[in-house]
């Protein structure tokens, strides 16, 4: 059986899921060039299905998801949308599906979306630059944003987070009639495809749960939107073996309030919140206050007028926020910091800035091990288990993940490499296989890096190798390949991997890779450079899986995503130890190829079994995709090595 998942909002991405097995997960913004795309045209499926010889007749169902307040949009109805619709193949798994009620809940959403506005008004909404043109037409259809699809007649939603187990009982662990999808048919290129359209955060859920090789689990989805409605900020869930149930929307708001304060310090809205964990390390969390660690049901609210700083920007919708910026200024003028350069990316290194930042991240980190204690207390009341499953993009901050796994009450935590919006196109279609056809799990291999290598087929790279100009560039295939990659980074070289299928998610695990030598302390400053980002941003450590507890201390085993922090035991390796020598470690398995061998060869050559990693990209760029993109690094970037396949590339100089 062939699933089709599609997930249409940012980090837009479409998955194939085959007999439980995922055989690809495509984030769209490698192929287009934009980071975090948004979208899908007919052409994005084509290709997929023709690099994985799938013809359309072949596909039995397909799974929709998409971003809080976007639209699906349809650039070419006639080959390719959906229609919410009970067919005679879907009726049986949602026999409490209302039609109904969904044509009321699509008429008073059709204002809602944010893309359609935006991109007509041109405004400077981050997503305005993420979508193409093609989308927006007047030839164009679309459905609006849809996130209610089921609510418990119990939940509610004025709780604060102390008291969430309210909105629970025994009946929530085994409660069928909440169906977080509605049925679809989507029509493909001239076939009619029986499909669902699931809500946001319970394709997190599936994403999570059903490649955890857990029997059963609690599961903890979190991102940056607001809970002003039930669960569009995220979710408790427990999952069974088949099945998944939700138990309660946790309300909780901190993701947008981190997203929210790395903006204001001036680090952006695209890639402030990963800048931000970066720069907590420096400061120290003088402003945290546990009074704040709550939902968005926090208090009272405050008024953002009254929260003091000159260049705060409006925001009366999230209380916690406010009160907690108000709280934050109130100290910085009673411990009298200086608040002139606040905002400013060229001071972003100031103490007051630092220091916000170290105490937001503080925060987020107590109110995330708080809920998933409660969680742990929620499920264990009813239905005990050992295991917790993280997803969402709040899933991304890698000391909040340290802490929940180390310090909690849990004895394993899941958290795969997807946990971004790009994985929901997997979530979807695992659930329709699991959740809602019933069919029984199959193990993943998630305790290696190569799970996370579920990028498009790459095709034998001769033909472009040999076209390269020889004045410019050196061609070898040498037998020794790894041998000779060691020997280079213990020379001080910078070195590029580009190998097989590109990363599924926004870490670089080896096969769209920048290495350099972790002991030379100033690499972290080169290879900054070579990125053209700012100095003080740190980079991570690859090592031996089976030498990780040798190097580092405080980490989860294994830890080969990157999702995790870990203690530094030595200061051997400056060049991936952050200032207060934390590391966000990837350890690598013997299933990884190219990169460890790399790693064994480094290891026996200087007794080193660490390198700096760090992603294959320029400058607000996505992960290099086509061999194409990484030859133009190459080409154009303060790098002299790339190695293509088994092919080293030397840049004359």
């Amino acid at each position: 059986m062939i699933i089709l998942g599609l997930h249409f909002g940012h980090d837009a991405s479409i998955s194939l899921v085959k007999d439980g097995k995922i055989l690809c997960c495509v984030e769209l913004e490698r192929i287009r060039r934009v980071k975090h795309a948004i979208g899908i045209l007919p052409q994005d499926i084509e290709l997929i299905l023709s690099k994985f010889s799938i013809d359309v007749e072949q596909i039995e169902y397909c799974a929709v998801s998409n971003t809080q307040n976007t639209e699906y949009l349809f650039a070419h109805p006639d080959l390719f949308s959906f229609e919410i619709k009970n067919t005679a193949v879907s009726a049986q798994h949602c026999p409490h599906f209302d039609m109904e009620q969904s044509a009321r809940e699509i008429e008073q959403a059709k204002d809602k979306g944010v893309l359609i506005k935006h991109v007509t008004n041109a405004t400077q909404h981050p997503y305005v630059k993420r979508v193409i043109p093609e989308l927006i037409t007047d030839t164009q259809t679309h459905l609006p944003p849809l996130e209610h699809f089921a609510h418990a007649p119990h939940w509610q939603p004025d709780l604060p987070l102390s008291a969430l187990q309210d909105n629970v009982n025994a009946n929530s662990f085994s409660d069928d009639m909440l169906e977080m999808y509605w049925p679809i048919e989507m029509t493909l290129f001239g076939k009619q495809i029986p499909g669902y359209l699931f809500s946001h955060h319970f394709a997190h859920a599936a994403s999570t749960f059903y490649t955890s090789n857990a029997d059963n689990a609690a599961i903890f989805s979190h991102d940056g939107s607001l809970p002003q409605k039930s669960y569009v900020g995220g979710m408790y869930y427990y999952g069974e073996g088949t099945k998944i149930y939700s138990l309660t929307p946790h309300y909780l708001s901190v993701g947008h309030l981190y997203e929210r304060v790395a903006t204001f310090l001036g680090l952006g809205a695209e890639a402030g919140p990963g800048k931000m964990m970066g720069l907590a390390p420096y400061g120290e969390a003088v402003f945290y206050d546990a009074k704040f660690v709550s939902n968005f049901n926090y208090g009272h609210p405050v008024n953002s007028a009254d929260v003091g700083f000159e260049n705060w920007q409006d925001d009366n919708r999230h209380p916690l926020l406010n009160a907690w910026m108000q709280h934050v200024y109130e100290r910085a003028v009673a411990l009298n910091y200086d608040m002139s350069k606040l905002g400013d990316p060229e001071h972003i290194l100031d103490k007051l800035a630092v220091d916000i930042a170290a105490s937001t991240q503080k925060l987020l980190e107590e109110i995330m091990f708080t809920a998933s204690e409660q969680l742990y207390d929620i499920c264990n009341s009813h239905k005990p288990t050992a295991h917790l499953c993280l997803t969402g993009g709040v899933a991304l901050n890698c000391p909040a993940n340290t802490k929940m796994a180390i310090e909690g009450s849990y004895q394993s935590v899941h958290i795969p490499p997807y946990v971004h919006d790009g994985g929901l196109s997997i979530g979807g279609a695992l659930a329709i296989y699991h959740h809602i056809l019933g069919f029984e799990r199959i193990e993943h291999n998630v305790d290696s890096s190569s799970h996370a290598y579920l990028g498009l087929p790459q095709p034998n790279h001769n033909d472009v190798l040999n076209t390269l100009d020889k004045s410019k560039f050196k061609v070898s295939k040498p037998d020794n390949l790894a041998d000779i990659i060691a020997d280079l980074m213990a020379d001080d070289q910078y070195v590029a991997l580009y190998q097989g299928r590109s990363e599924v998610g926004p870490r670089a695990l080896g096969n769209r890779t920048l290495l350099a030598n972790a002991t030379i302390e100033r690499n972290w400053r080169g290879i900054n450079l070579v990125k053209r980002r700012e100095q003080w941003r740190p980079f991570a450590p690859v090592v031996l899986a089976e030498h990780a507890t040798d190097w580092f201390s405080n980490c989860i085993e294994p830890s080969p995503f990157m999702l995790a922090t870990a203690l530094c035991k030595n200061d051997k390796i400056p060049a991936v130890t952050h200032v207060d020598k934390t590391a966000r470690i990837q350890s690598v398995g013997k299933e990884c190829g190219l990169i460890r061998k790399i790693l064994e060869a480094y290891y026996a050559k200087t007794q080193v079994p660490v390198l700096m990693n760090t992603s294959f990209n320029g400058p607000g760029e996505p992960i290099v995709e086509s061999v194409d993109n990484a030859i133009n690094f190459l080409a154009n970037g303060d790098i002299r090595y790339l190695v293509v396949d088994q092919y080293l590339i030397e840049k004359r100089v």
